[in-house]
């Protein structure tokens, strides 16, 4: 007979939700240094990620820091108040259906059934009274815990986020800014091994076969039925980075050139990356420790931004963000590479209406198991009334061909503003961010 000892059966995925529970916990607000141009403060990701020629020089040191000079009218006036913004964001990427096969996981509830399953079929042997439904119960929930454990493997969850806070002056002719920022990225996923299936899949193979001896009324009165092995080599995997970012933007009109504008943010970093992997069993927030899976490393990078104004609406912009490649190792070895990322944009603007067009010109990587990107971006602001502004816009990827829309708004007086934007693609990505301050 088989061991009645419970670790004797043991599902390597028996604690998935303390694994995605510890993700969830380690999903602190940051977003990932290495990853593609995007934002998470209200307004920007209210139009769909865009802003290079249209961000507001309270978000220029993210976006473009040449907007902190040369504003073109906004709301009738030029932008050029003392500002404190600080603001936070969130985004949550489920892009191979993780959340919904581990709900399907639990509310299947699988691997009780083949406890339960094996538990009748050893009370009927020791009866000296099984029958073929007895066996092919196990059967039953052993293939359907394959397949839940199969719908779990290799799917990514990611969470990314940013908090921080921008101080500066715009004008027309120049222009100064600060910025403090915690960003970054973190993602986890299941690796569930061949070797494991294989394990389950002989199991489940010498159950068939004693239904054959079912069948022709030859089975033994004493049968010994298989366990799973308790040394599963399925894995939980954890990647991340935390990037703490301190910067100064400086903006001027090139001299001769009244209608173009250059911006330059000095960064100094403090780099996190975080790699882990481990039993999914031991896969629990006390078994992380931050100091053994992570790396920190100290280091400097330049934005360079510039705008152009056509005519009195019409503004092109260039931004090239981090443009010293880095290259920073994890704890395990594995490399997440620095690169530079460039963008261009192009806004209409007047005193109700500003319209934006950004397009990536490089592809860019990502930290946590997501891929590479390439955004083109878009998206309308309305002002009906100076108070308030309405905002919509689409994010299409050029690599993996997803999309993305967003709606937001805006309330503001002369001296303070709240922002409020979120956007989905209406499967396995949603964002949210909210930005609020002062000008004065």
């Amino acid at each position: 007979m088989r061991s009645t000892d419970s670790q004797a059966r043991a599902h390597p995925l028996r604690n998935l939700t303390c694994s995605l529970g510890l993700a969830l916990a380690l999903g602190l607000p940051i977003q990932a240094l290495g990853n593609a141009f995007t934002a998470l403060d209200a307004r920007s990701l209210s139009l769909g990620g865009s802003g290079v020629a249209s961000t507001r020089p309270y978000n220029a040191p993210f976006f473009n820091p040449a907007r902190l000079a040369g504003n073109p009218q906004v709301e009738g006036r030029r932008d050029e108040l003392t500002f404190l913004r600080p603001y936070v964001g969130v985004r949550l990427i489920d892009r191979d259906g993780f959340l919904d096969a581990l709900d399907q996981y639990q509310e299947n509830d699988n691997s009780s059934r083949l406890d339960t399953a094996l538990d009748e079929l050893e009370q009927s042997l020791r009866d000296l009274d099984p029958n073929r439904e007895d066996f092919l119960a196990v059967t039953t929930a052993g293939n359907a815990l394959l397949d839940d454990y199969q719908n779990l493997s290799d799917k990514p969850l990611r969470l990314v986020g940013s908090g921080g806070m921008n101080v500066g002056y715009p004008s027309e002719r120049w222009g100064f800014g600060a910025h403090q920022r915690i960003n970054g990225a973190i993602g986890m996923e299941i690796r569930v091994s061949e070797s494991d299936i294989a394990a389950v899949r002989e199991v489940l193979d010498f159950i068939d076969f004693l239904v054959e001896l079912v069948d022709a009324d030859e089975l033994p009165d004493d049968v010994d039925l298989p366990v799973l092995p308790d040394d599963f080599q399925s894995e939980f995997a954890l990647q991340g980075m935390l990037v703490e970012e301190t910067g100064l933007s400086l903006a001027a009109q090139i001299p001769g050139m009244r209608r173009t504008s250059v911006g330059v943010t000095l960064k100094q970093l403090r780099v996190e990356t975080l790699d882990w992997r481990t039993e999914v069993d031991d896969a629990e927030s006390d078994n992380f420790d931050r100091e053994q899976q992570s790396l920190t490393y100290t280091d400097s990078n330049i934005d360079i931004g510039l705008t152009h104004e056509l005519d009195e609406h019409w503004t092109a912009g260039l931004m090239v963000r981090n443009a010293i490649a880095r290259d920073y190792l994890t704890v395990l070895g594995n490399e997440v590479r620095l690169r530079p990322v460039a963008r261009v944009g192009l806004a209409w603007q007047n005193e109700q209406w500003t319209v934006a067009w950004d397009m990536d010109l490089n592809e860019t990587e990502a930290v946590g198991f997501d891929p590479r990107k390439q955004f083109i971006a878009m998206g309308a602001e309305y002002r009906p009334w100076r108070w308030l502004a309405l905002r919509g816009g689409y994010r299409h990827e050029r690599v993996l061909e997803e999309g993305e829309l967003s709606l937001g708004f805006g309330l503001a007086m002369r001296h303070a503003h709240f922002d409020l934007g979120v956007s989905t693609d209406g499967r396995d990505s949603m964002a949210a961010a909210l930005q609020f301050g002062v000008r004065f």
